[in-house]
């Protein structure tokens, strides 16, 4: 709905914020001691990534960008999970 109501532009401009936004809750994890070195490289790396697509999408605005941002997510996703898994079970 926020493209409609506030239009694109402002709609990729909230995407890029919400992408930093989200690397930096998933680094606090490693700041909590509730993860390790292992976790806090393999989220900075996926975060960086994501960040990458998401100013892809801001300068390229096409539906093609938001559709590999939005695969991407999924994939940033579950690979976040795994990293905690792998963290815990490999390195603690």
């Amino acid at each position: 709905m926020l493209p409609i109501v506030r239009g694109e532009a402002e709609t990729y401009r909230q995407i890029l914020l919400y992408s930093l936004l989200l690397v930096a809750v998933t680094a606090m994890v490693f700041s909590f001691r509730l993860a390790g070195l292992f976790y806090l490289g393999a989220a900075l790396g996926l975060g960086g990534l994501l960040v990458y697509y998401a100013v892809r999408l801001r300068r390229e605005a096409t539906r093609a960008a938001a559709l590999r941002l939005y695969k991407y997510s999924l994939l940033y996703l579950a690979l976040i999970f795994v990293a905690v898994v792998v963290d815990h079970q490999v390195f603690r």
